[in-house]
């Protein structure tokens, strides 16, 4: 990847980091705390090793406007994560520990014939809440985060860690027979082949 092909690709993440500021000063001029997460975002994103590490995982420099809902943009905790993995990639940080139990019950689920879920991902993130189906717990048991959090934390932590292994194209989404959304692994990903050398996850 040449030096070129990465700044043109920092220069597109900071004009998505200066729309996205723009659209938050004009939501709320008081917020200065979102103003001060995407300001550590540009730092982080922008450095080269970090932003070459996003570009060859493919994700779209300007993902952080991408519309959520009628109002709203894309997560900023979500935005957070894609970047901590590509620090985690990189070992300049360590992976975020909810994303990190999702992508192993992910790799782990895919092993015994069968894909994560959103519920998967839930009962990936806390000690505290068991999968209903006796397969799947018994496949979540020992790699789930190892910390009792409540099940609303939980379920907004799984959210925002799927959303982030998705733009990283970590995870693919599709449905099932029955039409319910699944995750599978992108084992042939760099950034996976990276994540999975360092916390020793055997794809």
């Amino acid at each position: 990847m040449s030096e070129n092909n990465v700044q043109t690709y920092i220069d597109s993440l900071n004009a998505a980091l200066d729309a996205r500021a723009s659209y938050e000063r004009s939501k709320n001029s008081d917020n200065s705390s979102i103003q001060d997460t995407l300001e550590s975002m540009r730092k982080s994103m922008t450095h080269a090793d970090i932003a070459g590490t996003l570009q060859a995982a493919n994700v779209d420099p300007s993902f952080i406007n991408r519309s959520e809902r009628s109002n709203n943009r894309y997560n900023v905790y979500a935005a957070q994560k894609v970047d901590n993995a590509a620090r985690a990639a990189k070992s300049v940080a360590e992976l975020n520990h909810y994303s990190l139990a999702i992508l192993k019950v992910a790799v782990a689920l895919e092993k015994s014939e069968t894909k994560l879920t959103h519920k998967d991902a839930v009962a990936a993130c806390s000690l505290s809440v068991k999968h209903s189906e006796a397969k799947r717990e018994a496949v979540i048991k020992s790699l789930r985060y190892a910390k009792h959090v409540a099940a609303n934390t939980a379920s907004t932590q799984a959210s925002s860690s799927i959303n982030a292994l998705q733009t990283l194209n970590i995870l693919s989404e599709s449905r099932d027979a029955a039409n319910a959304t699944q995750y599978s692994v992108n084992r042939e990903s760099p950034i996976v082949q990276a994540l999975a050398a360092r916390y020793e996850i055997a794809l």
